[in-house]
């Protein structure tokens, strides 16, 4: 005997549609808002004692998250939707796409249960199209934003550099082609989690860890923000300097 309408919504499409919800809302609390990984950060950064961070994990990843939060408020202010496209971005096009697409097998499901039911595959055309044409929006939209995600990644990582190395070893790098693995020992681990993002790879004609063209680019544009940063502090002493030489009643040197 063959399963009535109420058997096929209870127990087919009301599972599908709760596991989709239920993975929605799972996906939703794993992955918190830029700020609130900054509020959490920023309050490990200020109870972890002097010293204990001297590979500067915790500030590399306090500017990583910055990244994001600047980017999403500044997509926010360019409208409604260049915000959505902007989260959809930060939390992993990839895994979008892939919850997306699973969503997209409940109207296939829909097909299944009426050929079957029916005993008719009239439908059939139309549901293939269907399926079709929402797989393919989905991966457009993962395609469209290709730009959005090597621009964030490059963001990310430019900050992740700023904040582990000194203006000056970032002056280092920025010069190298090839970097020889002759770096300070506090460096390893650094240099060795830029590899992991893209900033470096094997060299085969040496020893060392050739810059590779993303990390040139992501290298350059963290010497321009410690430039920014570097210049910024020697006009703020300039300017409290020539402020206590204004100072009523202090005279100039000589005098």
């Amino acid at each position: 005997m063959g399963l009535s309408w109420a058997d096929w919504i209870r127990f087919v499409l009301a599972p599908l549609i709760l596991a989709s919800i239920a993975a929605i809302v799972a996906t939703r609390n794993a992955k918190k808002t830029p700020h609130e990984r900054l509020k959490n950060l920023v309050d490990i950064h200020e109870k972890i004692p002097d010293g204990l961070d001297s590979r500067k994990v915790v500030e590399a990843a306090i500017a990583r998250e910055l990244v994001d939060f600047d980017r999403r408020v500044a997509a926010d202010q360019r409208g409604f939707w260049a915000g959505v496209q902007e989260r959809f971005v930060q939390v992993g096009g990839t895994n979008a796409t892939l919850g997306m697409s699973a969503l997209a097998l409940i109207p296939l499901t829909i097909g299944v249960v009426t050929i079957a039911r029916n005993d008719s595959w009239s439908v059939f055309p139309a549901l293939i199209i269907n399926f079709a044409l929402t797989i393919s929006i989905v991966f457009g939209g993962f395609a469209a934003f290709r730009a959005e995600r090597k621009s964030l990644k490059l963001d990310r990582v430019a900050a992740h550099i700023d904040a582990t190395f000194p203006r000056a070893a970032i002056q280092h790098l920025a010069s190298q082609d090839v970097l020889a693995q002759d770096f300070p020992e506090n460096f390893n681990d650094a240099v060795a989690r830029l590899r992991a993002m893209g900033v470096f790879e094997s060299d085969d004609s040496s020893t060392g860890l050739r810059v590779t063209p993303f990390g040139k680019h992501a290298i350059r544009k963290s010497l321009r923000i410690a430039d920014r940063r570097y210049f910024a502090n020697l006009a703020d002493i300039e300017a409290e300097r020539a402020a206590r030489e204004d100072e009523p009643g202090r005279e100039a040197p000589g005098q």
